[in-house]
Order: structure tokens, then sequence, then C-alpha cells
């Protein structure tokens, strides 16, 4: 009986630490899920071709991340279709993503979604460095995203 009760243990003590193991690479990955490219919750579409008069187009590696703060996306036929809330930036300092607040009114109930970097057209206007960000979805292709949470 008492052999039964230390092998009990024994395992008990195994397992407990195996599943210890499972939850820490776990956790680890769900970390750097949000910086990687693979994120199943980030917007892939393709860059639309956008420049208007007065405009060039950059790209993401031409523009500082001030620049692109609470700057206006539209979709490609000039339709606002949220702002950009914050930039999801990689260990090297390359732009990945940026989190866009779609819908609402008047900043209510807004919801955020992750776009990849790539999906975003950036024209600086030649007058006064402003800046405008298109991308190739609707409003209503955005809201339809998971929301994302960091």
């Amino acid at each position: 009986m008492k052999q039964m009760l230390v092998g009990t243990a024994i395992v008990a003590l195994l397992t407990a630490g195996a599943i210890a193991q499972t939850e820490d690479t776990t956790a680890a990955q769900g970390d750097l899920a949000v910086t990687e490219m693979d994120n199943p919750r980030m917007y892939r579409g393709v860059r639309p071709s956008v420049l208007r008069e007065g405009y060039q187009e950059v790209l993401p590696d031409q523009i500082t991340a001030e620049d692109l703060q609470d700057a206006t996306v539209y979709d490609a036929e000039d339709r606002s279709v949220g702002e950009i809330e914050s930039l999801i930036i990689a260990a090297d300092g390359t732009l990945q993503g940026a989190v866009i607040e779609v819908g609402g009114f008047l900043g209510i109930g807004e919801k955020p979604v992750l776009v990849s970097m790539d999906s975003l057209s950036i024209n600086r206007a030649d007058e006064d460095d402003s800046v405008r960000v298109y991308v190739g979805a609707t409003e209503e292709e955005l809201e339809s995203l998971d929301t994302y949470v960091d």
C-alpha cells in the first residue's frame, strides 16, 4: 500500500511539471503572436493603387510612426473607413501593422482591427506633408474582422 501511494505521488509530480511547461510555452507564443506577420487576426488585402494629384506615394520605411498616428484611413473611393489608433513595430524597428479604429460615431462604439502595412498605400502631400492612408477594403469589410486586443 505504501509503495502504491509513493508511486502515485511521483506520477502526480511529474505530470504537474509537464502541464506547467506546456502552459508556459503557450503563454510565450501568445505574447509573440501580436508582432508576427502570421497573426490570423491581421487583414492582408492587396495594397490599393491610389495616387492623388499633389501627393507622392511613400513606403512605410520612409515615414515616421508620428506621421501615421491618428491618420485617417480611406478606401479606394476616398471614403473614410477609420483612423490609425496605434502601430505594431517589430523588434528590428520596421512597421508591421496598424491598428485601425473602424465604425462607431464620434469615438463611441469604434472597433480596433489589425491591418498589415503591406495592405496600406500611404500618400504624402507635396505642399504640407500631410498624410493620406488607403486600404483596399470597405468599412464594412474591416468591421467584419476580429476585434484586435493587445
